[in-house]
């Protein structure tokens, strides 16, 4: 086997480069980085960058209520060790959820610390993604609604990280009341439904 040692590889003519001719395997071996701070075009088959490595997933079946003005509250939570440091980690949530009044919403959390936010702006609240609430028609006791979302965070690390869902209630007002799973009246009839909500983790490599 030969070996070549370059700082700088460039076209002899025109500004393309090809790597290698049809049926080649060209290898990045364990431990070494590859950096794209361009364009790179692939026309045949890479295998490593994107590949699902790990999914874990957690279901939450039980029912659950917040009250206002008590910060956030964990709906669902799941733990997860990524294999290397350059691996993304997918979230996939999906809440089923309820709201007596105003504002009610969720917020996406690795560890204690807040991701997928919107910005801050002045004394705005950064979250996740709202919950309709279901205003003070009689009506909208027998409402729920379904609230998804997904992020690809970027953990750097090889250590076990724990995603979580959190909740806010009515800021303002702890008479105000989130539902989880289940509607604000949840009335004991057959048109009344009760949920599930869902967290799942998928591990990308980077």
């Amino acid at each position: 086997m030969s070996k070549i040692t370059v700082d700088t590889v460039e076209p002899a003519t025109g500004t393309s480069l090809t790597l290698g001719a049809s049926g080649d395997t060209i290898t990045v071996p364990a431990g070494a980085t590859l950096t794209n701070s361009g364009t790179m075009t692939n026309s045949g088959t890479a295998t490593g960058f994107g590949k699902v490595l790990q999914v874990v997933s957690e279901t939450k079946t039980d029912t659950q209520s917040v009250a206002g003005d008590i910060g956030w509250t964990t709906v669902i939570d799941l733990a997860i060790t990524p294999s290397s440091t350059s691996s993304k980690v997918l979230l996939i949530a999906n809440m089923s959820a309820s709201a007596d009044y105003r504002y009610s919403a969720f917020k996406a959390f690795r560890d204690s610390t807040g991701i997928a936010i919107g910005d801050s702006a002045g004394s705005r609240t950064p979250i996740t993604t709202p919950i309709s609430a279901n205003s003070d028609e009689p009506s909208q006791s027998y409402v729920m609604r379904s609230t998804g979302f997904n992020f690809l965070d970027s953990p750097s690390t090889t250590s076990a990280v724990t995603y979580a869902v959190k909740v806010t209630s009515a800021i303002g007002s702890a008479s105000y009341i989130t539902y989880i799973n289940r509607t604000p009246g949840d009335h004991d009839a057959v048109y009344t439904g009760r949920a599930v909500s869902t967290l799942t983790l998928m591990e990308i490599a980077g």
